[in-house]
């Protein structure tokens, strides 16, 4: 099933976009990512401009009220970077492809913030524009350590290089991708752990991105590239007290 474009309206349920085109079911690709800008309907916030947006996010359980999150328009939370065994004390965070093969990682990271602590998730997905793809997948893991993109690498900060500790990523994976064509992708990402990163902001480290058994790369746009809609995003459904 692919995802259309719509513009939500507010309801019990609210939905936080980060892309201007995101599907959400499990391993579906979705029809198109637009440069759009500002923010949606009936909210603002970081990142929002308080415009009205068409926006590609599915369905959300009640309605839902929809907000724009890219780095633009005073929204700066979306963070991301490769790390690289071949190259491991080098820093790709200004590079405007995400790579994922047996040698490298990609970091990613949402604020979240702007949700209040108190709501409950839903269900979250994520949204990535892919240069490159694979027949093979690959599965992103909760990290557990603070990082940050202009200066991780693949030995910076972790206690194992390539964030192989317990101490730096957890051990269950949180999402899938299996992207075979280029072009936008959506698919889910556990709530269990969006939760957590929205009741408890200082938990917040992002996922990382493996493929340890492929020789195959798969390369996304990072939050860097020009074409705002393209960048990494992240959809969030919750609901408040």
């Amino acid at each position: 099933m692919s995802m259309r474009f719509r513009t939500f309206a507010a309801g019990f349920a609210v939905s936080v976009c980060l892309l201007s085109a995101l599907g959400c079911s499990s391993g579906e690709p979705v029809d198109s990512i637009t440069d759009g800008l500002g923010g949606l309907s009936g909210e603002t916030g970081s990142g929002g401009t308080g415009g009205s947006v068409s926006v590609g996010c599915g369905p959300s359980a009640g309605g839902s009220i929809s907000k724009l999150f890219t780095n633009v328009g005073g929204y700066h939370g979306t963070t991301d970077t490769t790390i690289d065994s071949a190259q491991p004390v080098t820093n790709y965070g200004n590079d405007t492809v995400l790579r994922v093969d047996p040698t490298r990682r990609s970091l990613l990271r949402w604020d979240v913030t702007s949700i209040p602590t108190g709501a409950t998730v839903i269900d979250a997905c994520i949204g990535l524009q892919f240069v490159d793809a694979s027949n093979d997948s690959f599965m992103a893991y909760e990290v557990r350590k603070s990082w940050d993109e202009t200066t991780a690498s693949w030995l910076t900060p972790w206690t194992l290089g390539g964030a192989n500790s317990k101490f730096d990523r957890a051990g269950v994976v949180v999402a899938n991708v299996h992207a075979v064509s280029p072009g936008p992708y959506g698919t889910s990402i556990s709530a269990a752990l969006v939760q957590k990163w929205v009741s408890h902001p200082p938990q917040n480290f992002g996922l990382i991105a493996i493929n340890a058994s492929d020789t195959d790369a798969l390369s996304f746009a990072s939050s860097e590239l020009s074409a705002t809609g393209a960048r990494p995003a992240l959809r969030v459904t919750y609901q408040l007290p």
